[in-house]
């Protein structure tokens, strides 16, 4: 099984979703970015991938490197279906924290192991007041 992960947007429930081609944050606005862990090796119909599960006691950390080392910023992620959906996750994102990379790296540690997982060129970030994309 290799593991992965896509972004997803416009999230209602587990099962209400948009999986977009890039998604873009603001610096200055608050926002979730929400993540869904996929089983890489299982398509799905509709050009996605099978959801994959975790452990319960798994945690999931995101790392928004930046070009400049002084502003990496890493977010814990939250389940907000732990009930019904495990490999969803969600990131809040709040008005102070200055986003500046086009990749992500997100680290998930299940049953004491740590797998690392990379997007690159899927996360835009631009700045509200003039607009222009950032990397």
């Amino acid at each position: 099984m290799r593991l992965g992960f896509q972004i997803i947007s416009n999230v209602q429930n587990v099962n209400s979703f948009q999986t977009p081609e890039s998604y873009t944050l603001y610096t200055g606005n608050p926002d979730t970015l929400y993540i869904q862990l996929v089983n890489l090796d299982q398509p799905n119909d509709c050009g996605g991938y099978m959801r994959w599960i975790p452990l319960i006691a798994d945690t999931l950390t995101v790392q928004f490197s930046s070009i400049n080392c002084n502003k990496n910023l890493s977010k814990t992620g939250v389940q907000p279906f732990a009930a019904d959906d495990r490999s969803i996750w969600s990131v809040p994102i709040l008005a102070g924290d200055e986003i500046s990379a086009q990749g992500i790296m997100v680290t998930l540690v299940s049953a004491g192991q740590s797998y690392t997982l990379l997007a690159v060129n899927q996360l835009v970030t631009a700045r509200t007041d003039d607009g222009r994309f950032y990397c």
